[in-house]
């Protein structure tokens, strides 16, 4: 197949993306991420926006929804200091980015709460490999179109000893300035900023940089291309009449009935089995009330998708039977949050006790709005579950998380004197927040005084890896200017 001249808008553009890589090479491989996250994300989608600024957007409602989203993540970098959500959002900012350019180019009736989405995504990314290859071959005949094949192969040929080449020598030469002061100081004539870099090192980061550009150019490049309107026929499966669900159902009903009753007796009635204090009666089956929800829910979802009852009696009595397995469902949910709740009572609030009270609301939501799709048949439940978890995830890290553990166990300790003072402390800046403001109302408070130490010690000291202009975090800013003015 012909290969079509390379446009000079094409080359330019390319430039533009290998100057993105080198944005996001030096906003992620230099030091630990903090507001470069956000700033390498404006500069991505200034360059998108500038790039198809003629474009018409599709599905633009939940585009815009999905770009609050990523910013609101990216932001998480700039404002907080939760190890947990910087973890989860490393993965999810570059799928949601994927997705939300998927959405917003690809055609409309590429639904994005159907699997055709994920698929279109994936050939994305492997598309842009494809249309990389095409690129470099029209940018090498434009090179060398004056050139004739005899030539044109020596010139591969050197290329190709140039790749090979140049890696190999950068890291005898580091070797070499090792090994002999005098070819050290020999080589010193080269610019002051190669000072203190390895040049393997400096060869590695322009070779990602590259590489990176390469792979936003040809995804950016393929994006905007029609697909066929022929999808894929994905198989219905066989529809029941529901007599065999309507038998599951009504064991599960009963089960949980009795459940249900013995949870009210003793937990309600105040009074627990056995003796048991509310703390032990916390700790014990509280992951198996969750699975169990879960378990619950997607039997309902496995059920509502098969089952197309013929009469109206069974029809009528599988609804109910649905509705009366999501209200043990929510029964089981209150009982699993109420036992948390105990055991935070008793023993303070930790990261890992708040993000399942967290779970468990939003599970709450999905059974509710189960509860309405049991009786209106054509809502979508994967759209809504898809729609709030996005939303969910993006409050947990538009809200302080960390921030709010720390205040509730400060309320905890004015009410008790009870407080971990450790865990606190290995909350990072923001625990020692709280650990300061202790100190100013008890400093005699046992450990409290040695811990600050400790940790002015080691959230102090400056460091050109965590000193760096894209390390730079508003909550680090502030408590390392705390701890630097504290005095014991």
């Amino acid at each position: 197949m012909a290969t079509s001249a390379l446009k000079a808008q094409e080359f330019w553009f390319f430039v533009v993306c290998l100057l993105l890589g080198g944005l996001a090479e030096l906003s992620f491989f230099h030091a630990p991420v903090g507001v470069s996250y956000l700033l390498f994300i404006t500069g991505f989608y200034l360059v998108f926006f500038v790039r198809y600024r003629s474009f018409t957007f599709r599905q633009r409602r939940m585009g815009l929804l999905m770009m609050v989203v990523i910013l609101i993540l990216a932001s998480n970098y700039f404002f907080y200091d939760v190890l947990v959500f910087n973890l989860l959002n490393a993965v999810a900012i570059p799928v949601l980015v994927l997705a939300h350019l998927v959405l917003i180019t690809k055609p409309s009736y590429i639904r994005w709460d159907r699997p055709f989405f994920l698929i279109r995504m994936i050939v994305t990314v492997f598309g842009s490999f494809v249309y990389n290859t095409g690129f470099i071959k029209r940018l090498y005949n434009r090179m060398f179109k004056q050139v004739d094949n005899k030539h044109s192969d020596v010139v591969k040929k050197v290329m190709l000893g140039l790749l090979i080449g140049l890696p190999l020598l950068s890291v005898i030469v580091g070797l070499l300035m090792q090994a002999d002061e005098a070819f050290g100081n020999l080589l010193s004539v080269f610019p002051q900023w190669l000072n203190g870099l390895e040049m393997n090192e400096a060869m590695a980061r322009t070779i990602l940089a590259i590489v990176i550009g390469f792979l936003f150019f040809g995804a950016l490049q393929i994006l905007p291309r029609e697909e066929t309107k022929t999808l894929p026929e994905w198989k219905k499966g066989e529809k029941y009449d529901g007599i065999v669900s309507l038998t599951v159902l009504i064991l599960l009903n009963l089960v949980y009935a009795l459940f249900t009753a013995v949870q009210f007796s003793y937990f309600f009635g105040g009074e627990l089995y056995g003796g048991m204090s509310y703390s032990e009666y916390a700790r014990r089956g509280f992951f198996e009330l969750v699975i169990v929800s879960l378990v619950n829910l997607t039997v309902l979802v496995i059920m509502l998708s098969i089952n197309r009852p013929e009469g109206s009696k069974v029809d009528r009595t599988l609804r109910g039977m649905y509705s009366l397995l999501i209200v043990f469902s929510g029964i089981l949910l209150v009982s699993a949050f109420q036992r948390l709740m105990l055991y935070e009572a008793e023993y303070g609030y930790t990261m890992a006790r708040v993000l399942p009270h967290v779970f468990m609301v939003f599970l709450l939501v999905i059974f509710i709005y189960t509860g309405i799709r049991v009786w209106i048949d054509h809502l979508s439940l994967l759209h809504f579950y898809l729609l709030t978890a996005l939303v969910f995830y993006a409050g947990l890290n538009a809200v302080n998380v960390e921030a709010w553990i720390v205040d509730r166990n400060l309320d905890r300790f004015e009410e008790t004197g009870k407080l971990d003072v450790r865990y606190l402390s290995s909350l990072g800046y923001t625990g020692i927040d709280g650990l300061l403001d202790v100190y100013e109302q008890h400093p005699d408070m046992d450990s409290l005084q040695s811990i600050l130490i400790e940790d002015r010690k080691n959230y102090t000291v400056t460091d050109e890896w965590e000193d760096s202009w894209q390390s730079f975090n508003i909550t680090k800013y502030e408590v390392t200017k705390r701890l630097e003015n504290w005095h014991p």
